[in-house]
């Protein structure tokens, strides 16, 4: 799973226009890693992932975007959803994806020679929106994988 994150991370690196949806579809690997085979080897599916893909990847962008969230929210989003209250689970998300937002927007303007031209308060809400999206997605590939693919891997 690591090899294939990877290389799902070199081809998001390569491909401009898909970065960001094969980055979030490499980040599936450690929520199918978490499903076989339980949190610590998820854990390390991620870790190895993201060490290999700051490494070798020409492109760095997406693998920071990987080891910055996309790589572990899939186990976080497991323990998060542990909670009975549903409410509470996506005020819990939202905290995440704000501390999250706010890194990179702190990580950004420091470090990049061009600021970004638009400004936080519109990327928050359109990050959020997009968040939300991904979420559900991966909540619905989730339960296609246990539905109906997990009985044909072992």
């Amino acid at each position: 799973m690591t090899a294939l994150g990877t290389v799902l991370l070199y081809f998001a690196s390569l491909l401009p226009s898909a970065k960001l949806v094969t980055t979030a579809i490499a980040g599936f690997l450690t929520a199918a890693a978490l499903m076989m085979y339980g949190y610590g080897w998820s854990v390390g599916v991620y870790a190895a992932t993201s060490l290999l893909a700051l490494l070798i990847l020409p492109s760095k962008d997406c693998a920071i975007y990987y080891a910055a969230f996309f790589g572990y929210y899939p186990i976080v989003k497991s323990l998060f959803e542990r909670c009975k209250a549903r409410y509470l689970c996506w005020i819990f998300k939202g905290l995440l994806y704000s501390a999250a937002f706010i890194a990179w927007w702190f990580l950004v303007s420091v470090l990049m020679v061009q600021r970004p031209q638009i400004g936080w308060y519109y990327l928050w809400p359109l990050g959020a929106a997009v968040f939300i999206a991904y979420d559900i997605c991966l909540s619905k590939l989730i339960y296609f994988y246990i539905k109906k693919i997990s009985g044909y891997i072992k």
